[in-house]
């Protein structure tokens, strides 16, 4: 029997992404007022390229802001699993892609599963501070030994825990 379960989870904005987001349209609101002051201005009344320069400037500052609206969706298919960056609703890109079978250890994430990790990197594909998270030790080629660590609901929690090795646990 397949089996197939998909979870989207949206990551939450942090200061640095409220502070950006206020440098975009603070930047924004300067290029208008320069494009109103030098075309505008100059032509005695709004002129056409100004207008248009306008536009251009507020479409940039929505596209960029869109850039902070970032989800994950985890994907498991028959013992594949594998996790999609979505960034503004638009962009999706495969980030990571393993075998259930081949992972090494699964868990509750907590900070001291971090300290005691001994893999070279760590993917966090949900907020930092989730606090129902759980990780993955896997070996992923091209990587290396990573630790995944995401927030899966029960039903990808169950279809995982089926598939994943006892010794892993």
């Amino acid at each position: 029997m397949d089996t197939f379960v998909e979870q989207i989870i949206r990551v939450k904005r942090t200061g640095k992404d409220y502070l950006a987001l206020a440098a975009i349209w603070l930047v924004a609101l300067g290029l208008i007022a320069v494009l109103w002051l030098i075309l505008g201005l100059s032509a005695g009344m709004l002129s056409v390229p100004a207008v248009v320069g306008m536009a251009f400037v507020i479409w940039g500052g929505v596209k960029l802001t869109s850039l902070t609206y970032i989800e994950y969706e985890y994907i498991f298919t028959n013992r594949d699993f594998d996790i999609d960056k979505i960034v503004g609703k638009s962009t999706r890109k495969r980030v990571l892609s393993f075998k259930v079978p081949s992972v090494q250890k699964y868990g509750e994430y907590t900070p001291e599963v971090a300290a005691r990790s001994t893999t070279q990197k760590v993917y966090h594909f949900c907020d930092k501070d989730a606090a129902d998270a759980m990780y993955i030790v896997v070996t992923v080629q091209g990587e290396g030994t990573v630790m995944i660590v995401f927030q899966p609901n029960e039903r990808l929690k169950k279809a995982l825990e089926e598939n994943i090795p006892r010794i892993a646990f």
